[in-house]
């Protein structure tokens, strides 16, 4: 392919020939453009129809431009398909098919790689049509303009041809009725009926203010200063219907000139202040894939839209809608989505040099003296749809763009309602003692309490409620994790451990389970019995490790002052659980200085974990909580103890099972029944805790120190720590 015709020049010269209007009616004879047929018999209302627009003698044309006008009433414009006339394929060349369209005119053209081969007869264009209605109505051809390979004008002939389609025959009207006979006595004749007030003419629509939202989406793709296009601060305008910021075909006014090459938005915006139009400027750049969003009024007198917004990468390209209606002919806000082509203002050469387009290709001060926004202005230019980058001076590909460039989405902006007030809820106050208090939540809130949300709100330590089914208390303990919660009802009395006391408003509804009505919304206090010394409501709560799957544990806490046992089994698999004591008389239940002793035991009643022994200080008194962690096989033996080998009577080897009350260095000597020592094992210091399977006993292998099988017999085994000794017999039977 010859990368000469390529050039942006050649292409931009060529383009401002054949998109340029008002040449209606030129003749120089050289060529005729023309529709064909130029009459046809009426079509039905739905059928469609075509044309050609024809060119004879019109050797060496490489481009074209014509207005195609029709009446919208009677047609309407389907699509339009490129004839065989202009060679090339129109997805290898460049070929617009469509550059405007109207109510009831559209404007065809286009030019082709290897352009100027016609040779002098043939199609530019099909078009195809529909019948609105049957009746009399032409297509005619004006602003015709021709161009060769070098983009010269050529002559032209524009033959206004037309295709005429007739109306129907008229129905024939009917023989008048013969005159009758005179009558001879005639009746009166009556007075004629009085003729009807025409209908009064309906007022004309006004259309009502309305805040539309218009959004702009830069179609383009590539990275920002890499590829692709960035828009500049799009200026949006609302203003008086018919009023057109550009023609494509006309030279771009200065305003216009100064956003296409500059991104200066300054006389645009001068003028929408001038005529009184709505403006706003969108924020910032639009960057490749991106969008800009604003809110712009419109009214009776500012009905229409416009918008412009410049090509950066470009010389002097944009990207603009005028004169779009807001409203419909019922006055009513429409919603449109409309996609955007870019045009040349035909204010600047198209040379893709850097040092000729502002913006990130732009070359650095010291690099160009002449400042990044030299120009090479251009005279007489217009209007004309942008052809895009042609690979022409040093901007690379990378910036070109397919149509379409952008789309535009017009809606009218309708404001979320204000929410509903909240409805107001009656309120109920009670004050809370410093320590236990005893409770009742006085009305039903919006959301359902729960221990963990109402010891949240209270600032209460624990939660206690008294179970009906199995009548014990259960309790909830504040930031234990895993802690079982539990739903609060109405009706129902709740042990609380406030430490700060004060105040607290409950809101919400009488309860549907407890439909009571409160008398009075005056702080009511709850009852209070406590000391920094004593409780009368008590949690011991544990987090248990280590507990086999399937297994059931049971949690045992007694006061050894008292004797009082709580028992709770475990229940929740995180291992959380509580045991609570409660006197509902206020009796104290725990003091400070009492031992509890809290164990684990298994369902055969084996202590797995424990005793541990707490003493109870003023600040457990203080939250109402006392809390230990188990973990399972974590015994705490209370005697040191030796047990019976197994197997017993063994051959040859045997374990010897024994617990520590505390912590202490631990030997076992063996002695035959003679009372000779026939092997120690130093087993090392030891931990308190049992030591009772296999797997911590101590083991003996049957042999003496020397190495040697003993023999059968009775033998003896003494168990010794720092404070502790004892022995016991066993048997070796081979």
């Amino acid at each position: 392919m010859n990368n000469q015709l390529f050039k942006r020049n050649f292409l931009f010269s060529l383009m401002a020939v054949v998109m340029c209007f008002g040449f209606v009616g030129m003749s120089y004879g050289a060529a005729t453009v023309s529709v064909d047929p130029a009459t046809m018999d009426s079509p039905e209302v739905g059928e469609q129809f075509t044309v050609n627009i024809n060119i004879a003698g019109g050797k060496g044309v490489g481009g074209f431009q014509a207005q195609v006008n029709y009446d919208s009433t009677a047609i309407s414009y389907v699509s339009v398909a490129k004839g065989d006339y202009i060679p090339g394929d129109p997805a290898a060349g460049t070929f617009f098919p469509v550059f405007q369209q109207g109510d009831s005119h559209v404007v065809i053209g286009g030019t082709a790689i290897n352009a100027g081969t016609g040779e002098g007869d043939g199609t530019l264009a099909t078009l195809t049509f529909e019948v609105v209605e049957v009746k009399a109505s032409s297509i005619t051809l004006s602003d015709v303009t021709l161009a060769d390979a070098a983009a010269n004008a050529l002559e032209v002939t524009s033959a206004d041809g037309a295709i005429t389609v007739p109306a129907p025959e008229p129905d024939p009207e009917p023989e008048p009725d013969p005159e009758p006979e005179p009558d001879p006595d005639p009746e009166p004749t009556p007075d004629p009926e009085p003729t009807p007030d025409p209908e009064p003419t309906p007022d004309p629509v006004v259309p009502e203010p309305q805040v539309f939202k218009i959004t702009l989406t830069n179609l383009t793709e590539g990275e920002p200063g890499m590829g692709g296009q960035i828009f500049s601060p799009p200026i949006f305008a609302t203003h008086l219907g018919g009023v057109k910021i550009y023609e494509v075909g006309q030279p771009a006014n200065e305003a216009l000139v100064a956003l296409a090459e500059g991104g200066d938005v300054s006389g645009l915006a001068a003028l929408a202040a001038a005529a009184g139009a709505n403006s706003v400027v969108g924020e910032g750049m639009v960057l490749p894939g991106a969008s800009v969003s604003i809110m712009i009024t419109a009214d009776a007198m500012n009905s229409s839209l416009s918008l412009a917004t410049m090509l950066v990468s470009t010389n002097d390209a944009f990207i603009g809608v005028t004169d779009l209606a807001l409203y419909d002919e019922a006055g009513m806000p429409v919603t449109v989505t409309r996609n955007l082509m870019s045009y040349d203002a035909g204010s600047e050469q198209n040379t893709e040099r850097g040092t000729d387009i502002p913006g990130p290709v732009g070359l650095p001060p010291e690099e160009d003296p002449m400042g990044s926004n030299a120009r090479v202005p251009t005279e007489g230019g217009v209007i004309t749809p942008h052809p895009g980058i042609m690979l022409v001076g040093d901007v690379t590909a990378a910036f070109q763009w397919t149509e379409p460039t952008a789309m535009l989405t017009v809606e009218p902006y309708v404001p979320e309602p204000d929410p509903e007030p909240e409805p107001v809820l009656p309120t109920y106050d009670v004050k809370l003692a410093s320590g236990l208090n005893m409770i009742s939540v006085p009305l039903m809130p919006t959301e359902p309490y729960t221990a963990q949300s109402l010891a949240d709100m209270l600032g209460s330590t624990v939660v206690i409620k008294l179970d009906a089914y199995s009548q014990t208390f259960v309790g909830y303990v504040a930031g234990a994790e895993g802690g079982y919660d539990f739903a609060i009802e109405g009706g129902k009395g709740y042990i609380v451990n406030t430490p700060e006391g004060g105040t607290v408003t409950f809101s919400g509804n009488a309860w549907s389970n407890e439909p009571a009505e409160m008398e009075s919304e005056e702080a009511a206090a709850a009852p209070k019995i406590n000391t920094a010394q004593s409780a009368w409501a008590f949690v011991i709560t544990s987090d248990l490790q280590g507990q086999e799957s399937g297994a059931s544990y049971t949690m045992v806490a007694k006061n050894l002052r008292t004797g009082v046992i709580t028992t709770e089994k475990v229940t929740e698999d995180n291992g959380r659980v509580t045991g609570v004591w409660a006197d509902l008389s206020r009796k104290s239940v725990v003091e400070a200085g009492d031992k509890v002793e809290i164990s684990l035991v298994d369902e055969n009643g084996t202590v797995v974990s424990g005793p541990f022994e707490r003493t109870v200080q003023t600040s457990d008194i203080n939250s109402a909580f006392l809390s230990v962690n188990m973990r399972v096989g974590d015994v705490r033996p209370k005697d040191t103890i030796l047990g019976q080998n197994f197997p017993n009577p063994f051959n040859p080897e045997t374990w010897i099972p024994y617990q520590l009350s505390r912590d202490s260095n631990v030997t076992i000597d063996i002695h035959g029944a003679s009372g000779s020592l026939v092997r120690t094992l130093e087993l090392g210091h030891k931990s308190i805790g049992a030591y009772m399977t296999p797997s911590s006993a101590a083991y003996w292998d049957g042999k003496n120190s020397a190495g040697e099988s003993v023999a059968s017999g009775i033998y003896f085994y003494t168990l010794k720590t720092d404070d502790f000794s004892t022995t016991r017999k066993m048997v070796i039977l081979k």
